[in-house]
């Protein structure tokens, strides 16, 4: 069995969530605040840091392939010269009509992970996101999930810590990967 890995939401979580829209180019990246230095002090911890994130928009059509590579470049990038790292970022561009086996709930994103990274440690590993998909993606990996914001998660599958960023709870996490 690996480390424990750092598996981590995009929007709302490392970067301004665009209210019904999408994120369509680099230069509306907006990370937020203290997020990706935070990501690049917890890499140091993990195993593996892996980005998993639904990306509709592309399947939508609005949203360019070659776009969002150059977000997810970019995201790597500047973690890096941060210090830190991303292993990698797996993205699903399908639409929830599509069905797919990658849209977060559903654990394709995580099967491809594992099979260019290796097996975490599921003890020591630990989910960060914001929507109900993220903690049920957890729930499905059984890994502990860390939720951001200040929503009422009643009724969801298990939560363990939540914070209203990243950076509150950064402290949690490392704990996590840590046992």
């Amino acid at each position: 069995m690996g480390a424990g890995w750092l598996i981590l939401d995009r929007d709302g979580v490392l970067n301004r969530r665009v209210p019904d829209g999408y994120v369509r180019c680099r230069d509306e990246f907006d990370p937020l605040p203290g997020a990706l230095e935070t990501v690049a002090a917890l890499s140091l911890r993990a195993g593996a840091t892996v980005v998993v994130t639904n990306q509709a928009g592309v399947g939508r059509g609005l949203v360019a392939s070659e776009e969002l590579a150059a977000i997810h470049a970019e995201l790597v990038a500047r973690c890096r010269d941060l210090g830190g790292r991303i292993d990698a970022v797996f993205a699903c561009v399908h639409t929830r009509e599509d069905r797919c086996g990658c849209r977060k709930p559903a654990t394709g994103l995580f099967d491809r992970a594992r099979r260019l990274i290796g097996d975490p440690d599921p003890n020591r590993s630990v989910m960060v996101g914001d929507m109900r998909s993220d903690a049920e993606f957890a729930a499905a990996l059984g890994i502990r999930f860390v939720l951001i914001g200040d929503q009422d998660w009643s009724g969801w599958p298990p939560v363990h810590h939540q914070g209203v960023d990243l950076v509150s709870v950064a402290h949690r996490v490392a704990q996590h990967l840590s046992r």
